[in-house]
């Protein structure tokens, strides 16, 4: 796998997701409010009640809240005003920063559960490679893993002729199975041959606008294409061919994260097929034409003692 498309996304800031910059301001406000309507009229009634209860002046409730919005009074207003403003602010920003600091516990919880999930898929599908050798069985396993994985509801596996004229269809999950399966194109056409030319993934999430798209593989299917990440299979400096996967379920766009997972086991699948390629080259032309055998029962060879052959020992006794 390389490692810079194994690197995790960066975390998302809270302020992407919440605007938290308005809490001390809220505060502010606030505590002016507060200052000047509640607490300069509650000082006025406290120091009325206290001329009250030391010289018996009457205590006047109306004409104490009334007196002290008086405009003599304003430079009190001004001070209750601007100590409201500073404490409720302060606790403003307090807020703040516990909210964002809860945000961002939030997004590293979801970035681990999808890091591992992606894990997960990685090692799953490294497992699937490492004990399979037989081309069709590994990617009709990998294929559902893969459309699980990134909610899609086709993906398929196009690999290139011997030439490298052609793609074809060689592995395909979902509606269009039947009708594309050993459908070939040429390997310059369409999104796939454009990728497949630059050895860069792609996420399409407009595919009926990208002037490059070939319709006419949607015409055979009958499948309308939305959306689609198709990645190049390349293993080392040899071109394999391409995985695709197309349509989003519930309508959502792929993202590029997704593609960055989808890039980390390509390398992997890849490598599995010229792999399997080639045991199947030394099993047809060694066993077969060297040998005159039609299957692998009663090898005496030393190619009966590379592990990979069990599997086919096993299945011609």
């Amino acid at each position: 796998m390389n490692p810079k498309q194994s690197e995790p996304m960066g975390l998302e800031t809270p302020s992407s997701q919440e605007r938290t910059w308005f809490y001390p301001w809220i505060g502010i406000l606030f505590g002016i409010a507060v200052g000047i309507f509640i607490g300069h009229p509650l000082s006025m009634l406290v120091d009325g009640f206290y001329n009250f209860v030391n010289s018996g002046t009457p205590l006047d409730i109306k004409g104490a809240f009334s007196h002290s919005f008086h405009w003599h009074m304003w430079p009190m207003l001004l001070i209750f005003g601007l100590f409201g403003g500073v404490v409720w602010g302060f606790i403003g920003f307090i807020l703040q920063r516990l909210r964002e600091s809860r945000l961002r516990l939030e997004t590293m919880h979801r970035e681990l559960m999808k890091q591992t999930r992606h894990l997960n898929t990685y090692l799953t599908i490294s497992s699937m490679v490492a004990q399979c050798l037989d081309l069709p069985e590994l990617l009709g396993a990998v294929l559902p893993t893969v459309m699980e994985t990134v909610s899609a509801e086709e993906a398929s596996i196009l690999l290139l002729d011997e030439d490298g004229v052609n793609l074809e269809f060689y592995s395909l999950g979902g509606p269009s199975q039947e009708a594309l399966q050993t459908t070939t194109f040429p390997a310059d056409k369409g999104i796939a041959g454009s990728v497949l030319q630059n050895q860069k993934s792609e996420v399409i999430n407009g595919v009926g606008q990208d002037p490059r798209f070939y319709d006419q593989i949607d015409s055979q299917s009958g499948v309308v294409t939305r959306n689609m990440i198709a990645i190049p299979l390349t293993a080392g400096e040899e071109k394999i061919g391409l995985m695709e996967v197309v349509n989003k379920s519930g309508g959502e766009p792929f993202t590029d994260d997704e593609r960055l997972l989808l890039d980390s086991i390509a390398e992997e699948i890849a490598f599995a097929i010229r792999n399997a390629r080639i045991f199947e080259y030394v099993v047809n032309s060694y066993c077969k034409q060297r040998q005159g055998a039609t299957s692998c029962k009663g090898c005496q060879r030393p190619l009966k003692s590379w592990t990979p052959c069990v599997k086919y020992l096993e299945k011609s006794i």
